[in-house]
């Protein structure tokens, strides 16, 4: 079976960067010209990696070209430089093989290394290379505060923002400001890597709801305790889901990232949220307990003993009920797979952040969430 054919990285002058790709593809075919393979070049889509430090760069440069076999495209990778006013790029091209037998399916990657003082430069130098009528995704791994400007020209230009909740240094105000930014601009679609990691959890929270006679717990929650690890973010996305689901609406709220107080009106009364970091839970997926006194319910969701698992508990009344699911680890590398595959708005996703952000203004009414 033919294995993964990729060129080191060739110097560019970044003035023109085209020219040498199309020098890089045309020395690429005449050294595979009596190979035993077609090499076609493939691209559907444009992905912009930003990496504001080594430690961020490491991860896009680790995860990106493993989805290249499934979605062929112009990578473009920007990376920190060590000298403040160096702007220096590289091409390179990548070929794995396809589904076809003596198919390898070619894409290509320019990297950048930018220095502090040359980020100026970086949105007129990048977007010209954007490939036209193809969609553009802009993966943006780390804080998500302070604003810069390169970040506002390459999201206004972006079909799609990818980022992950779980790098944002305050996610309280950040989620809230991040509400802002995707309500500045309609036409803008975001993917959140913390909200893809939660799937499983949501999905066994949803399941204990299934059978009709759960439908009265549903809706006579009275309180639920939230623990979360240091991705405080996951907690905060769980509490908006839950209550966007419900369609419960924001009383007061008093706190912060790492410890919170809500109260929230439903159709049946109230229902307090109280959420605090702790060891207990997993980094990616909160502890959740929720009580419904009126039908003397408990019910827990979260990681099992060997973190394996999640782990459902209900006790309504005598009667007892577990039930346990797989909790996948996704790589990175995975989850982008799954997000370069939606073009169109998560809307449970934008509720969800809504709430959030209706609880950072009511924790902070002077906050700068912008």
């Amino acid at each position: 079976m033919m294995g993964e054919i990729s060129n080191s990285p060739r110097p560019a002058n970044v003035a023109e960067i085209e020219d040498q790709l199309r020098d890089l593809w045309r020395d690429l075919g005449d050294q595979h010209r009596d190979a035993n393979h077609v090499m076609t070049r493939v691209c559907t889509m444009t992905v912009i990696g930003y990496g504001a430090n080594q430690e961020l760069a490491k991860r896009i440069r680790t995860a990106l070209p493993q989805v290249f076999g499934v979605h062929p495209c112009r990578a473009i990778l920007i990376e920190t430089a060590n000298e403040p006013e160096e702007l220096s790029a590289w091409v390179s091209t990548v070929c794995q093989p396809s589904s076809e037998e003596h198919e390898q399916v070619c894409c290509e990657q320019i990297t950048f290394a930018v220095g502090e003082q040359m980020r100026r430069r970086l949105p007129g130098t990048v977007l010209p290379l954007v490939v036209s009528d193809l969609p553009l995704f802009v993966w943006w791994p780390g804080p998500l505060h302070p604003a810069s400007n390169v970040r506002t020209q390459l999201f206004a230009h972006a079909d799609r923002w990818i980022m992950d909740s779980a790098d944002f240094l305050d996610p309280l105000p950040d989620l809230a400001r991040l509400n802002t930014l995707m309500t500045s601009d309609q036409t803008d679609a975001v993917s959140d890597l913390t909200w893809a990691r939660l799937t499983p959890w949501r999905t066994a929270f949803a399941q204990i709801f299934d059978a009709m006679a759960m439908r009265p717990v549903l809706e006579n929650i009275s309180s639920i305790k939230v623990s979360t690890g240091r991705h405080q973010a996951a907690g905060l996305l769980s509490i908006g889901w839950i209550a966007t689901c419900l369609d419960w609406q924001l009383i007061s709220a008093s706190g912060n990232s790492e410890t919170l107080l809500c109260n929230f009106k439903h159709r049946n009364g109230t229902v307090t949220i109280s959420m605090q970091t702790s060891d207990r839970t997993g980094e990616e997926v909160p502890f959740i307990e929720l009580h419904a006194a009126k039908h003397k319910a408990t019910i827990t969701v979260g990681r099992s003993s060997n973190k394996q698992a999640l782990l459902a508990n209900l006790r309504l009344d005598t009667e007892t009920r577990c039930q346990m699911s797989e909790l996948p680890n996704p790589s990175d590398s995975l989850l982008l797979l799954n997000e370069l595959n939606m073009y169109s708005h998560d809307r449970v996703y934008e509720r969800a952040l809504a709430i959030v952000a209706a609880i950072a203004q009511a924790t902070d009414p002077h906050g700068a969430h912008v």
